[in-house]
């Protein structure tokens, strides 16, 4: 079975569009912020993972 890649470029793109919105607009308090991991329970700062996927 085969099926058009387009439906799913359409949604990496929508994707990327809302994370580039959302990682363009935190303040620096925001970017301090920690949260724990779910996989492995260490606490990380937003900032590093934004810096992460950047």
């Amino acid at each position: 079975m085969t099926m058009p890649i387009e439906p799913t470029l359409s949604l990496l793109e929508g994707l990327h569009f809302r994370l580039t919105y959302i990682m363009n607009s935190p303040s620096e308090k925001d970017l301090e912020k920690k949260f724990i991991h779910p996989d492995n329970g260490n606490e990380f700062p937003l900032k590093e993972i934004i810096g992460t996927y950047a």
